[in-house]
């Protein structure tokens, strides 16, 4: 089918301290359920990797309606969206059993040459997708832009993270998941934090790999966030976060 779709379940390994879903558990839910979709469309891993093809993530953008809760059951749905300048569109949504939105987004993609590590045009992808548009999703990728450093003047947290074997994917790359825990990392600096992540867009700038040290940085004015990864000076993420407070008492 054009369209997947896939009961899951809320596991205790996906929320965290505050009972709330993480950001590499979404991202985890909707990647699986995007290759799972690509693979019935004829452009999964396996399909395209004998052709040196892939699909690399370049922006992922989150809204939360409805926070998911531990055991529940949920439908996770994907389709392929439109092509717009050169990335393929992909967009999703989380239900609850009574099919009442719980979260949606938009993932954006490139269509790589893996072995000269060239972006392709969408025209050289050997299978003519189907298009749906958004059917409703609102949730929009977007290049997050400059701050205003005037009112994003207030450092709430930095850390350096060394990239590891096990953080790996099959392009050898940190894989995008990942990112989700540094965004965590850097909105909740310990278990005491109020914190909790609500809508966030992710730009994936440049890829991290085996060894490479992160320098991750958090700044915020009110309840918006903006996240930064550099290496040696270089972008490799940016995140725009959305957040309220919970009590923990």
């Amino acid at each position: 089918m054009s369209i997947y779709e896939a009961k899951t379940r809320v596991t205790y390994y996906d929320l965290d301290c505050k009972n709330t879903l993480k950001p590499s558990a979404l991202l985890r839910m909707a990647n699986i359920a995007a290759e799972q979709n690509a693979t019935d469309l004829g452009i999964g891993y396996t399909q395209m990797e004998p052709l040196s093809l892939a699909f690399v993530l370049q922006r992922f953008c989150i809204y939360s309606y409805i926070a998911p809760k531990y055991n529940q059951d949920v439908y996770v749905r994907t389709w392929p969206g439109e092509i717009i300048k050169g990335m393929f569109n992909r967009y999703g949504e989380m239900l609850d059993m009574n099919r009442v939105k719980m979260m949606e987004w938009i993932s954006q993609w490139v269509l790589l040459d893996l072995r000269a590590r060239k972006i392709l045009r969408p025209t050289e992808l050997p299978v003519t997708l189907p298009v749906y548009g958004n059917l409703g999703v609102s949730a929009a990728g977007k290049k997050i832009e400059q701050l205003d450093k005037e009112a994003f003047n207030q450092l709430h947290h930095s850390f350096v993270y060394t990239v590891r074997y096990s953080d790996l994917d099959t392009n050898l790359h940190m894989n995008n998941a990942v990112y989700g825990n540094l965004i965590a990392d850097a909105l909740c600096p310990d278990a005491n934090s109020e914190i909790v992540w609500q809508n966030m867009l992710i730009n994936f700038l440049a890829e991290t790999r085996i060894g490479e040290t992160i320098n991750v940085s958090c700044i915020h004015a009110g309840d918006s966030y903006r996240v930064n990864g550099t290496v040696e000076g270089k972008p490799v993420f940016a995140a725009a976060v959305d957040a309220h407070k919970k009590n923990m008492l």
